[in-house]
């Protein structure tokens, strides 16, 4: 990412599970910072407006300027801004702009869970039951996650696809491949769907038929 001021704030609250402590966060932080591509005549936030910063970085995003809004998410979670720290965390989970960092990604995006968040509660869930990287996989955690979800909301079939993927990380394929047919069904009915999202759902459905966890 670029040159701004370091997330010393953010780093000093993280618990670091993955990423062994709160100093090699500021450097994985610092070596991943771009230049923003910020327009000359946009008036820039004030130093201490979290608000006005992430609000800014969102715009940027919009404008189809990554690296500038990355830059500006960075800032405002420099103030512990959530939002920010949120927003970040999903930059480094997926890659892009922001460099691909997913044990660093999981820890912002842990900080910055909001528990009455169903998209983050998803996210979080079919992350952590479904990474290639075993070190970050916690099928217990994701269990919690989903749980939470389902708790709180009535699961459609992308939240219910997380619940069969869970299911098989934890083993119980018998389950997952119950869960999994029901949420095609689910799919089905939602309508205006893709065919190369049916296709996935069907495959992961053989996979737990075959006894086998899905990841990616």
């Amino acid at each position: 990412m670029k040159s701004l001021t370091c997330l010393i704030a953010v780093a000093a609250t993280l618990l670091l599970t993955g990423c062994g402590s709160d100093l090699l966060v500021v450097q994985r932080l610092q070596s991943l910072k771009p230049e923003p591509q910020q327009a000359a005549d946009a008036p820039a936030p004030d130093v201490d407006d979290w608000q006005g910063q992430f609000e800014f970085a969102e715009s940027m995003l919009e404008q189809g300027k990554p690296l500038a809004a990355v830059h500006w998410y960075s800032k405002c979670a420099n103030g512990g801004h959530l939002p920010c720290i949120r927003q970040l965390g999903y930059a480094y989970m997926q890659g892009g702009a922001a460099g691909h960092d997913p044990y660093l990604g999981l820890e912002l995006l842990t900080q910055s869970l909001d528990p009455e968040d169903a998209g983050m509660l998803n996210d979080l869930a079919w992350f952590l039951a479904t990474s290639k990287i075993s070190a970050l996989r916690d099928p217990e955690q994701a269990n919690e996650y989903i749980q939470q979800l389902q708790a709180m909301a009535t699961l459609d079939a992308m939240s219910t696809d997380t619940l069969a993927a869970v299911a098989a990380a934890l083993g119980n394929f018998a389950e997952a491949a119950k869960v999994q047919q029901q949420a095609i069904t689910m799919l089905l009915k939602e309508g205006e769907i893709g065919e190369d999202m049916l296709t996935d759902y069907r495959k992961r459905l053989q996979l737990y038929r075959n006894n086998r966890m899905y990841t990616e």
